[in-house]
């Protein structure tokens, strides 16, 4: 039994990854932006595995201040992780700014994660063949990012910010493998498919595959004995593939890094 965390998980493809995950037995915090959809998502996990091991872990991921009293509760709870999968993701059709001055999607999408991620490292580095796994997207391909405007306020498109978070997405995973090699823990970002959630409907005005399909590879990740690449890979239907050539940027990569840990740091209290 595994101890995993899976950010998102009250609807979508991270409800869908957790009712999986609960199924084969594993311990579960399901976290969401607000206790109403977390205990909604819980009665629909135990409707279907009564016996489900399943904890809460109550956050908004635009605020950092919710982040940090979360993690806190969460380290009164257990002592190591074992998984944490990044799952929650927005798309905004229109501009809107966190608290911390940065646009909500590259907020939530990318900077509410490096945060989260950075409070449970202590935890991860006690787990068994640790995982932090990022649900990022083949939109990654056409992300580009400005280091003069990483907070993407500046000229507002929402898929270019969509796509933006996704190529930051890629970028933290490689960033942070090489990072948290030493404490012996992995990581892998991912795309989990063309997919039918509130997203695909809200951002593109489709309709994808089921979501029990779109979470596979999450599944995958966070259960295999051995993944069968090295840590920072991007995978896809199970399958490492190569990142696109906007991922291949180390100097990217580093001062994304760094503005994520400026920002970050800027809001403790």
């Amino acid at each position: 039994m595994k101890r995993i965390l899976i950010t998102g998980s009250t609807d979508g493809i991270g409800l869908a990854t957790a009712q999986i995950l609960a199924e084969q037995g594993h311990q579960l915090w399901i976290h969401g932006r607000s206790q109403n959809k977390v205990d909604k998502a819980m009665q629909q996990i135990r409707s279907a595995v009564p016996r489900a091991h399943l904890q809460t872990l109550v956050c908004d991921l635009s605020d950092f201040a919710s982040i940090r009293q979360a993690v806190t509760q969460f380290k009164t709870q257990t002592p190591s992780l074992d998984v944490l999968i990044n799952n929650a993701g927005v798309f905004c059709n229109e501009l809107a700014v966190a608290p911390c001055g940065v646009e909500m999607t590259m907020t939530i999408n990318h900077l509410g994660h490096f945060l989260l991620t950075q409070l449970l490292m202590d935890p991860l580095s006690k787990g068994t063949s640790a995982r932090v796994i990022t649900v990022s997207s083949i939109a990654h391909t056409r992300g580009r990012l400005d280091p003069k405007d990483f907070s993407l306020t500046q000229k507002f498109d929402g898929y270019g910010v969509y796509a933006a978070s996704k190529l930051a997405n890629v970028l933290f995973t490689q960033k942070l493998a090489k990072q948290w090699a030493p404490l012996g823990i992995s990581a892998y970002s991912l795309h989990p498919g063309v997919i039918n959630t509130k997203l695909l409907r809200a951002g593109f005005g489709a309709v994808g595959s089921e979501v029990t399909l779109g979470a596979q590879t999450s599944v995958y990740l966070a259960t295999a004995g051995k993944v069968p690449a090295p840590s920072g890979s991007y995978f896809d239907n199970q399958l490492p593939v190569p990142v696109a050539h906007n991922a291949h940027d180390q100097r990217l990569e580093d001062q994304l890094w760094n503005w994520s840990l400026e920002v970050t740091r800027s809001q403790e209290a």
